[in-house]
């Protein structure tokens, strides 16, 4: 089955490394609970809404917007942001103006969620992020397993412009990063599949196509989520929150 994705916007710039950033390894506890098999964050939710990524190329913008979603899905206070919202946020974090539409050139996922940690969402903080090395399916599935889902950047190919779900097809059009960048947020995975919020929807995409196309995750950790009684599971939350310090200033 064929889609057309053709006109949806991108907005990934390439993937950038802050040392002061640690990895996920270095800030789970010392008895860390396995990975299931299969996980779901997004309980079957369909919309997500497009927040403003059919028109500009604020994917990193909304990842963040729809991290923040998934930390406070099954509360009474959960966050609906305006498309508004986003743009507002992207423009900030990113330089983005929109009295200037040649700004519009997307966004740097490290300094992006920077950016969340220094600042917020709308009053809303981060915990601290982490990287995750893409090509480690088992670190992969335990960062999606312990954190509301995980933020992704991904190097596109021509051919997933057309693909109802995202799989690797040698040939013509499988060029990473042929399309472009694009910033997406992995919310469910499987043994077959990983599924992906994206362009306001969810969206399958195979676990070869994972690891032939994303060059950079991390795993991003809400104030909302501990602050809503979620269990931080295996996370050192201290730990987090001590390399954080380089980054937000305390």
């Amino acid at each position: 089955m064929s889609v057309d994705h053709s006109l949806m916007k991108l907005g990934k710039l390439p993937a950038r490394i802050d040392d002061r950033v640690p990895r996920m390894m270095s800030v789970l506890a010392d008895i860390v609970p396995a990975a299931p098999a299969a996980h779901s964050w997004s309980q079957g939710r369909s919309d997500w809404g497009m927040l403003g990524n059919d028109n500009l190329g604020d994917c990193t913008a909304a990842g963040c917007y729809h991290l923040e979603e998934i930390a406070t899905m099954e509360t009474a206070r959960h966050f609906n942001p305006s498309t508004a919202n986003v743009i507002a946020f992207y423009s900030a974090s990113t330089g983005y103006n929109p009295a200037d539409p040649s700004t519009d050139r997307g966004g740097v996922e490290v300094d992006v969620l920077n950016f969340w940690q220094t600042h917020g969402i709308l009053g809303r903080h981060l915990i601290g992020h982490a990287t995750v090395e893409p090509q480690n399916v088992d670190h992969v599935k335990q960062g999606a397993f312990l954190f509301p889902g995980l933020y992704l950047g991904v190097a596109l190919p021509l051919n997933a412009q057309t693909q109802d779900i995202w799989d690797y097809v040698a040939g013509p059009g499988s060029e990473p990063g042929g399309w472009g960048g694009h910033c997406i947020v992995l919310v469910d995975y499987d043994e077959t599949y990983i599924t992906v919020i994206t362009w306001g929807v969810l969206k399958k995409a195979t676990w070869t196509w994972f690891l032939k196309y994303c060059d950079e995750v991390h795993a991003v950790l809400p104030a909302a989520w501990i602050a809503n009684a979620k269990s931080p599971g295996g996370i050192d939350v201290s730990a987090l929150q001590g390399y954080m310090t380089a980054i937000s200033g305390g």
